[in-house]
């Protein structure tokens, strides 16, 4: 094995092994020669104190810059990346305001990085996350590195997602509902009956009387008002 791919797999292995979040990070910023990494886990209730679960090499400076400007209404990768399912590089994601084009010159000016790659995360609970690297490399440059770590890149994103997920849920893993059953829920929780979300949804309503059933056994509840509580507890669904 080359020097290259020794360090990879190092980095690999470290990053298994790590348990802090923090120090994941600061660990494949180094070693894999990042201007910065980011893990990101996506709030998915309306609750006042279910934020979202974010770990990254942002200095604190521009942490409180991009709220103070509220960036998250307009931040690209945010915004278009949650809803991608395939690693994307930030300079394929549309710029349609200027504010998009002051977004980016301004996360730059803070050291952020000149461009990013980020690898989008959605597990079998539905979770959504994101794992994003920065640098500071010229466009060219940059994509023949994440050409070579791409792949790595991916298992890290798994690892910290897997790390995460322990963190913020406990060792208690959300059940997998399938994405009807999580819709079917979602719409009861939104006050809509049985005809209404089978309209939404285009289904039969005994099809989704099937759905919710099969729903409440897998999060082990008697009631549907139960089943809602436990799937917004493990953020599967929002209302």
């Amino acid at each position: 094995m080359n020097s290259r791919g020794s360090s990879r797999s190092e980095l690999l292995l470290k990053i298994i092994d790590e348990q802090d979040m923090d120090e994941a990070v600061g660990l494949i910023r180094d070693i894999g020669q990042y201007q910065h990494t980011v893990y990101h886990l996506a709030h998915r209730t309306n609750s006042p104190t279910d934020l979202p679960y974010f770990k990254s090499t942002y200095p604190y400076s521009w942490l409180g810059h991009y709220l103070e400007k509220e960036y998250f209404d307009i931040d690209p990768v945010i915004l278009d990346g949650f809803h991608r399912s395939e690693p994307f590089f930030w300079s394929e994601l549309e710029r349609k305001t200027d504010q998009h084009d002051a977004f980016f010159a301004d996360a730059y000016e803070h050291g952020i990085g000149r461009t990013g790659f980020s690898v989008p995360l959605n597990d079998r609970s539905q979770r959504k996350a994101m794992f994003s690297v920065t640098s500071n490399m010229d466009e060219d440059s940059w994509r023949i590195k994440i050409d070579v770590e791409r792949e790595m890149l991916m298992q890290i994103g798994d690892v910290l997602h897997r790390k995460a997920v322990r963190q913020v849920y406990g060792s208690r893993e959300a059940p997998a509902l399938s994405p009807r059953e999580i819709e079917s829920l979602h719409w009861t929780a939104r006050g809509k009956d049985c005809a209404s979300i089978a309209e939404i949804l285009q289904l039969s309503e005994h099809t989704v009387r099937d759905y919710l059933k099969s729903a409440r056994h897998k999060l082990g509840c008697v009631t549907i008002a139960q089943a809602i509580h436990e799937a917004t507890k493990h953020r599967l669904i929002s209302f």
